[in-house]
């Protein structure tokens, strides 16, 4: 009965770990979306998901910050664009 203690503590630890990984690559990916490419959201959104399966509800947030930061990122990409094309004279 012991090891089966046992087991289920190494199990949740486990299960700890993967979900403080999944936040920290959900955030890092936010970070990723907003300063370099939109196409980081989609991974994490993926990790968002991810983490929502593991704890219902808790990733919640990190799915509507990638979503909102990556729309933002691409409408500073047409406000960018539309500028550049101003300044060039196109």
């Amino acid at each position: 009965m012991s090891e089966d203690f046992y087991g289920k503590e190494k199990n949740l630890n486990y299960r700890e770990e993967n979900v403080k990984l999944y936040v920290i690559l959900g955030w890092i990916s936010a970070a990723l979306t907003i300063f370099i490419s939109p196409l980081f959201a989609i991974l994490g959104m993926t990790f968002g998901i991810l983490l929502n399966r593991k704890i219902k509800g808790s990733g919640n947030t990190l799915i509507i910050a990638n979503l909102a930061l990556g729309i933002i990122n691409i409408l500073l990409g047409i406000v960018y664009v539309l500028l550049s094309e101003q300044m060039i004279g196109y």
